[in-house]
């Protein structure tokens, strides 16, 4: 924990002027004040300063598509280096991502400048940290449902005791462009689960 504190330190103070927040499993470890450990830390910027955070931190961002599971991402514009030996990830541009065969794009610049507008701040280890709402943890988690070491099922349960507005859940889906019916079926599989 010691080192992911120092990571999280020299992450804020290299970017205290670019827009960032932590999201997926560290948003979750936040959320449950460390019942969940990552192990690594994952942050959004915004897409056109992805190139900026890589000069600061001396790295030059990737440009790749990947797939893991039923999850192929397209053009994924990031970073990937480790602060303190911790393992962090910059994600900055996502053309898409294709779930079971399904299109999302909750990384387009409108749609990142609609996820910043709603970052809130948790105190964690002693830091104030920017952190996507609950809300937008659970869509990603619910929209990705990845197994095994992935946990998103785990990680829906660990945050059922969050407060939980059905309505910035529905808008978070929107905002991945979840279609009325895929939402109406994940709203339903999780309904018993959510604190809503």
């Amino acid at each position: 924990m010691k080192d992911k504190r120092k990571a999280l330190e020299i992450i804020s103070r290299k970017l205290k002027d670019i827009p960032w927040t932590i999201y997926s499993g560290t948003a979750v470890e936040i959320f449950t004040e460390g019942k969940r450990i990552g192990r690594d830390i994952d942050i959004i910027v915004p897409p056109d300063k992805i190139d900026e955070v890589g000069k600061r931190f001396d790295v030059k961002p990737i440009l790749e598509t990947r797939g893991k599971e039923e999850i192929k991402i397209v053009n994924d514009y990031h970073i990937e280096t480790e602060i303190e030996g911790i393992p962090i990830e910059f994600i900055g541009k996502t053309e898409k991502f294709i779930i079971d065969g399904e299109e999302y794009n909750p990384a387009s610049p409108e749609n990142s400048q609609k996820l910043f507008r709603k970052v809130i701040k948790k105190k964690y280890l002693g830091l104030e940290l920017p952190v996507i709402p609950v809300e937008e943890i659970l869509a990603q988690k619910m929209i990705w449902q990845r197994r095994g070491k992935w946990q998103d099922e785990k990680d829906i349960k660990l945050l059922k005791n969050q407060k939980i507005s059905r309505k910035a859940l529905i808008m978070a889906f929107d905002r991945w462009g979840v279609s009325k019916r895929k939402q109406k079926k994940l709203l339903k599989r999780y309904k018993g689960l959510l604190n809503m």
